[in-house]
């Protein structure tokens, strides 16, 4: 039997060993040609042209595809836009295939797919949900359809991706399962309480041997280690870790990097204890004379799917200075937070969240207005109590420049 600690580490790390696993094999993104990130404008297109009239029967299209394909998954019902197939690996562990609709009434259609596992464990039944794509180092993607034929030609492409990757998804778990551990967890390396700086630093030197060109670093965020990828039920999601501004057990640094060339980012994720993992997007935001915009990128048809995995890529450019170096660093901002009114607040308050993050948003022209914002928050439905403390504290000077509180 999987004990929760076990079961919410595995699910953390099967994400980046698989990843590692998975990027030798050299995907094109030109293999893929009706995935985008770009669905709500590909489906406008589609409405103005007049293409994709009529229905089209999206759940018989997915049951014909997972019968063929992967003839072991039995579906399990519909629930709002999620359509459900598990797999049970053993009397207390299933896994779960999701395909999303993300869109599908009049014209141009949408769908994504998650993939998902389950353990009953007495009482309570642990739950962990990835998108797809995190396996193959991507931001959340979606294919776009308007008619019948379409859509099966999108089924395709999802099972070029699905072939890959549940076999070793659910070899994985039942591994855990039957010998209460597994090689991706024996293997883990540990880094300990790292301030945000020391995540940097760690998180460039991963990323720049693979992609020199992203060279800046646009935001990074303290959290959960299986934030964004896990769901947890009824346990509880109070969490004041972020106080010290240093990683504790179960918490990571995500820090992202921007290619202004090219217009997208690089996230990376440095946990305290597991692998690093990498999300590339296909969109960067840029602060371009004080107005906020959607930079989005051009991806070639050539270029890779996932990271490079042996030869790197070469920008032909020195990397820029650690700007990061030069910011208050994490465990001082918390500092500054807490005789700012954030011990007062953690008194009161002791089961409070904290959300930290870093607000480095690239600039035309540079404006260096880089802030960290903290933000305390304390929610109980019973008693009907809520409060809250925000800070905004300039990243190069260590002033407060903003306030509020609820």
């Amino acid at each position: 039997m999987l004990d929760p600690d076990s079961f919410d580490q595995m699910g953390q790390e099967i994400v980046g060993t698989l990843a590692e696993r998975f990027r030798p094999r050299g995907l094109m993104l030109g293999d893929f040609p009706r995935l985008t990130n770009e669905g709500h404008k590909r489906r406008m297109d589609a409405v103005l042209a007049g293409r994709g009239k009529g229905p089209v029967n999206l759940i018989s299209a997915i049951k014909s595809l997972v019968r063929q394909r992967h003839p072991g998954f039995t579906y399990c019902g519909s629930f709002g836009d999620n359509h459900n197939f598990e797999k049970k690996l053993a009397p207390e562990l299933k896994i779960v295939l999701t395909f999303e609709r993300i869109h599908h009434f009049g014209l141009g259609k949408a769908f994504t797919v998650h993939l998902g596992c389950e353990c009953a464990l007495g009482a309570e039944s642990l739950r962990w949900k990835h998108s797809l794509f995190s396996f193959f180092e991507r931001e959340l993607l979606e294919w776009t359809y308007g008619q019948r034929e379409e859509l099966e030609a999108c089924l395709e492409e999802a099972a070029v991706l699905l072939d890959i990757a549940l076999p070793e998804y659910g070899a994985a778990w039942l591994s855990l399962y039957r010998n209460d551990h597994d090689d991706i967890l024996h293997t883990m390396p540990h880094r300990g309480s790292l301030s945000f700086c020391e995540s940097a630093d760690i998180a460039y030197g991963a990323l720049s041997p693979l992609l020199p060109q992203f060279r800046r670093v646009d935001g990074a965020w303290f959290g959960r280690e299986n934030s964004p990828y896990s769901y947890f039920g009824l346990r509880p999601r109070t969490d004041s870790d972020a106080a010290s501004g240093r990683l504790t057990s179960g918490h990571s640094w995500r820090v992202r990097f921007a290619d202004t060339d090219t217009n997208r980012t690089a996230t990376v994720c440095v946990p305290y204890r597991g692998r690093i993992e990498f999300v590339l997007s296909n969109a960067m935001r840029l602060n371009r004379n004080n107005v906020h915009q959607v930079m989005r990128a051009e991806p070639s048809p050539h270029e890779t799917f996932m990271l490079p995995s042996s030869e790197p890529l070469r920008s032909g450019r020195a990397p820029d200075k650690p700007m990061w170096q030069d910011f208050v660093d994490s465990p001082d901002v918390m500092q500054i937070a807490a005789n700012s009114g954030g011990n007062e607040f953690l008194s009161q308050y002791p089961n409070c969240s904290i959300l930290l993050g870093l607000d480095a948003e690239v600039s035309d022209p540079p404006l260096h207005g880089e802030r960290w914002q903290v933000h305390y928050f304390y929610s109980e439905r019973e008693k009907n109590s809520r409060a809250n403390l925000g800070l905004t504290i300039s990243a190069r000077d260590r002033s407060v420049v903003h306030r509020h509180t609820s």
